[in-house]
Order: C-alpha cells, then structure tokens, then sequence
C-alpha cells in the first residue's frame, strides 16, 4: 500500500524538540536544518523527523525494497560500523549493542570493553553556521540601533539651532 501522499523539507529551525524517527534521540529545540517528512502512510498520518547523522545515512536505515525502517542498531552492528567492530567480534565472536545513545555517542559493549562513536545530532557545521548567522544578525541590528541613535541626536540638534 505505501504512501497515499508524503511532504519531504527541511526545517529551518525547530521551534520545539522532537524525536529522531531512527535513532530515537532528542532532536532539541532551534536545531538548524532538520528533515521533516508527513504524510499518510498505510492509512496513518505520520510526521516524522530525522537528526543530521541519521539524514546522512538513511540510504542504509531503510530497506530500499518496501520503504520500511529497519532496525537501527542492526544496521549499526552489522553494516555502518562492521568494519570497526570486526576486531571485537573476532576477539570474543560476538558483541552486544546497548539498545540507547548517550548524546552524540552511540555505545558498543563487548565483554570488558566498551566502544563509543561520535555521532552528532546536529552538524558542527550546521551549528558554526547557525552561529554566524545569528552573530551576522546581531552585528545588523547594533548597526541599525546605532544609525537610529545618530539621527536622532542630529534631529535634535537641528531643532535646537
């Protein structure tokens, strides 16, 4: 059955946090640059959201046959970081995912050891550039603020001469 309609954008800002559809974590208010997706899906309205390291690697979280979402720490263990997790598997054949993130870290376990990726929610460079975006708009409005003040003082001086 699938899609009946479906609305794909990126959000230019949250206004509020919302949940990543993949990897469950908390995508918080005023994110930049956040892709939405709503629609009727099977005769349910959904609107879902997705953080910037999911977005990256949607192409291997969803099964390319039916569109489904596939189990995200499967797609973790046995297909993203397969290769950086082979030397653990060899080492003790098998490894456990703890089914959570911490943060920006998603966590493997594996006996004694521990093994913790860096995996933002949010871009660094969406961030920087938010950043400069909002330090470019401040610099505006203080030279604004500085332009109105100015005229001000010559209006007055006009009026006292």
């Amino acid at each position: 059955m699938g899609w009946t309609f479906c609305k794909e954008k990126h959000i230019k800002k949250t206004r509020k946090s919302h949940k990543c559809v993949f990897c469950g974590r908390t995508i918080p208010a005023g994110s930049p640059n956040i892709y939405n997706w709503a629609g009727l899906y099977e005769g349910d309205f959904q609107n879902s959201y997705a953080c910037n390291w999911c977005e990256d690697h949607e192409s291997r979280l969803v099964d390319t046959w039916d569109n489904e979402i596939l189990d995200f720490w499967d797609c973790l263990k046995e297909d993203i970081f397969r290769k950086e997790l082979e030397p653990y598997m060899n080492k003790y054949g098998s490894i456990t995912v703890y089914g959570k993130a911490d943060g920006d870290y998603f966590v493997f376990c594996s006996h004694e050891e521990v093994w913790r990726v860096r995996c933002p929610v949010i871009r660094e460079s969406e961030v920087e550039h938010d950043a400069y975006v909002a330090k470019a708009l401040e610099e505006e409005m203080r030279r604004k603020a500085e332009e109105e003040a100015n005229r001000k003082i010559e209006e007055a001086i006009a009026l006292e001469e």
